[in-house]
């Protein structure tokens, strides 16, 4: 019985080292500022690319790239065959936390299938060790360099050694590498330098749920590769592999719709997986990718072993160019973040007030958790101004910009006691005074003289000046289409509310008015010379200079360029900056004359100028509409007619411009321009940024700022550039200093050479 005991014992200590060893592996620090790792999962679509996925594994296991590493499924079991059994391994310097490889070896002998988790911190265990390979390598290459100094210890040796050097021993010609030699093998190194130290491969990983998993040991996968293929293509070259080997045709067939399955599985849930967590989750950054393998490469005669290594070696070119890519994309990710300006808003809700069950048993403990969870996300949001404003308009005359400014009052306010720190606004009424106001209002009814009324109100501290207010009210002249007085005339003006004021001045900030007005520019002294001598020269005793300015006018209408629509009912701009007959005639006959010099300039210069004239048939031509039998003509006051712009831009879909240089007179004309089929078609699109992730910016925000992102890539290299030139320019200065003064000691030393030699020789002079 002792003998059991003790391996009762023995096994439970092992266990419970096993438990500490995995906690350990799982809070250990994979990713550190000096060494960054890039892990990619590489996935096939379909069964058929599985003879492109050997391709790449052994282009990658040969090596051709120094800093990459493939991790693959039966790596990961050979690595546990290896390490697992402790009477089986030959292994004597055993790598940190291989503990976790006895538990997936003793898992596998009891004949079940290993958990996600455990194959998280198996791939962990891996990456971990080529982690700790990796900065041996680095360490040693530096050491080799000079750049690492060698310890004290190694120095100590070297100086109590021999004096003279042993000479080397005879290398022998041998393809064999011996222990501590290095790999002379040329590497393709491509690899960015602002990039990671590493880049790591893993293939035959088909659990979406292991992304997850290994996040939360803090493994962060970066990407996703779904690698494609040309299914007809492949299917020829699996016919060719089945026709040289009929056993290995059935365990491909057999095998073939379980592996198919597996795949089918991983792609549909992947999406779940990495939607599954939160915003700011790591799941969020990463990225979905997509490489094709090129037909030319597919056609080519996979079973011999030099076609199979180039096709191999070419995926691998383009994975890892794919790679390199995505770094750039993760920059570019993160300088969208960096120049955006963010709005938080708060998430507002109100409290759910639950209702006590019949048998609160059960239901208790998570009532409560649903309660905390809701006073948690309540917000607590000042809305006193914005009610209190609110409140004094009748709810039939409540508009848009009334809310909107209300909105802002309360936002400024809100702001102002944050950095101010007063505990109310001072723009908020007083109860007491509003009750005091109204008492006096009721009093005045009464038949009491003004001088009792002037008492009661210097008693209770009221003006008299409130009171006219109400009393004192002028008629009013309502305009036609003013809508706003028509609402708004019969509200008092109370405290700092003027319900009329704040239409008007939120209306002026509406986007219409303000495209219209940024084109409204000063006209100069020189067109409206020209615009007086053509109304000069243009009016007659029958006609005055007023019907010549409507004339023209109307012609201006008529000539003017509008938004039209296409065959298909799609809307086409009209084109800027046309100069018109009817209002700058100088320029409009430049334009005709450089346009017929630019196409007849090999005729002669008498038939040159017999075409410079313009006819009276070239300014018909000018005319598109024809307004002269229909049109009314309506005068607005300034407080209308910006009420009419709005309206009638908000009733037609298009709403076109034109500025006028002689008279500087802006003139509008909304439309519904309609195909024959009395159709259009129009188009918008509008689009909101916010601090997504990686993945959603690579997938919905990069292609739609993609000139953006060129035009930052730009003015970064120029800054860039100007730095360097810069810093050139600094150590030139800096060199050039240098130089004259050392050039200046030099002269200072001559000097001071010749003159102590002059005094010597005076000395001697005197003495003889």
């Amino acid at each position: 019985m002792a003998p059991k005991r003790a391996k009762s014992e023995g096994s439970g200590s092992a266990g419970a080292v096993g438990k500490q060893g995995e906690a350990a592996l799982s809070s250990a620090v994979l990713q550190e500022e000096c060494w960054g790792v890039c892990v990619s999962l590489v996935v096939c679509d379909s069964v058929y690319d599985e003879v492109c996925m050997r391709a790449l594994c052994h282009a990658v296991q040969q090596p051709l790239r120094r800093l990459f590493t493939l991790l693959s499924w039966e790596n990961l079991l050979q690595k546990v065959n290896d390490l697992g059994n402790p009477k089986t391994r030959k292994i004597k310097e055993l790598p940190a936390f291989y503990e976790v490889t006895e538990v997936a070896r003793s898992v596998l002998d009891s004949g079940d299938e290993l958990s996600v988790d455990l194959v998280a911190k198996l791939v962990k265990f891996q990456l971990l060790d080529i982690k700790n390979t990796d900065m041996q390598r680095r360490a040693a290459v530096q050491r080799a360099a000079g750049l690492l100094s060698p310890s004290a210890k190694d120095s100590a040796k070297g100086e109590k050694g021999k004096k003279a050097a042993e000479a080397p021993p005879p290398c022998k010609d041998t393809k064999l590498i011996r222990r501590g030699d290095e790999n002379t093998s040329s590497y393709i190194d491509d690899e960015p330098d602002d990039g990671p130290q590493h880049y790591v491969l893993m293939t035959g990983f088909h659990q979406p749920s292991l992304i997850s998993a290994l996040d939360s040991v803090g493994v962060h996968i970066s990407n996703v590769i779904r690698l494609k293929s040309d299914r007809s293509q492949n299917s020829h070259v699996d016919q060719e592999e089945e026709r040289t080997d009929t056993s290995e045709e059935h365990e491909f067939s057999a095998g073939a719709s379980a592996l198919q399955q597996e795949l089918s599985v991983f792609w549909d849930q992947l999406d779940g997986v990495l939607n599954s967590a939160g915003f700011q989750s790591p799941l969020s950054d990463v990225a979905r990718l997509d490489y094709r393998v090129d037909q030319n490469l597919l056609s080519r005669d996979l079973t011999k072993a030099e076609e199979m290594d180039e096709v191999g070696v070419a995926i691998f070119e383009g994975v890892a160019c794919l790679l390199y890519d995505s770094l750039d994309w993760r920059r570019q990710h993160e300088h969208y973040l960096s120049r955006m300006r963010l709005i938080h808003i708060p998430n507002i809700s109100t409290p759910v007030h639950n209702i006590r069950p019949d048998t609160p048993a059960e239901v208790l403990p998570v009532r409560k958790k649903a309660e905390e969870s809701s006073e948690s996300e309540c917000v607590d949001v000042d809305m006193r101004l914005y009610s209190d404003l609110l409140d004094r308009i009748p709810l039939q005359c409540v508009s848009v910009p009334l809310v909107l400014h209300c909105l802002i009052q309360q936002v400024v306010s809100s702001e102002q006691e944050v950095c101010g720190g007063s505990a109310a606004s001072d723009s908020t009424s007083d109860p007491e005074c509003d009750l005091l106001s109204y008492m006096m209002w009721c009093v005045s009814g009464l038949p009491r003289s003004a001088q009792e009324n002037s008492e009661l109100m210097e008693y209770f501290g009221l003006k008299e000046e409130d009171q006219r207010e109400s009393k004192e009210r002028s008629p009013t002249l309502l305009h036609h289409h003013d809508e706003r007085s028509k609402r708004l005339h019969h509200i008092p003006v109370s405290g700092s509310l003027d319900a009329v004021s704040v239409e008007v001045c939120m209306m002026k900030k509406s986007s219409v008015w303000n495209t219209l007005m940024c084109k409204h520019l000063d006209t100069s002294s020189l067109n409206t010379a020209r615009r007086h001598e053509l109304l000069h020269y243009c009016s007659t005793d029958s006609l005055s200079s007023a019907d010549v300015q409507r004339l023209l006018r109307l012609c201006v209408f008529e000539s003017m360029p509008l938004t039209a629509v296409d065959e298909s009912g799609g809307y086409t701009l009209a084109a800027s900056h046309t100069a018109l007959p009817w209002d700058d005639p100088v320029t409009f006959t430049h334009t005709a004359y450089c346009s017929r010099d630019s196409t007849h300039e090999s005729r002669a210069g008498c038939d040159e100028q017999q075409e410079n004239k313009v006819s009276v048939e070239d300014l018909q031509k000018t005319l598109i509409r024809h307004f002269r039998h229909w049109n009314f003509t309506e005068h607005h006051t300034a407080e209308v007619f910006p009420q009419v712009l709005q309206t009638v831009c908000e009733s037609y879909r298009c709403v076109d411009s034109f500025h006028s240089t002689q008279s500087n007179v802006m003139y509008v004309i909304c439309h519904n321009p309609m195909s024959p089929e009395r159709s259009s078609r129009g188009s918008w699109e509008v689009s909101l940024h916010t601090d997504v992730g990686f993945r959603s910016f690579l997938e919905n925000v990069a292609e739609s700022i993609r000139d953006w992102s060129r035009a930052e890539e730009e003015r970064l290299q120029q800054q860039q550039q100007q730095q360097q030139q810069q810093q050139q320019q600094q150590q030139g200065d800096k060199d050039a200093g240098y130089n004259d003064e050392r050039s200046a000691g030099e002269v200072g030393g001559v000097y001071t050479t010749r003159l102590s030699e002059s005094v010597e020789a005076g000395a001697g002079q005197t003495e003889g």
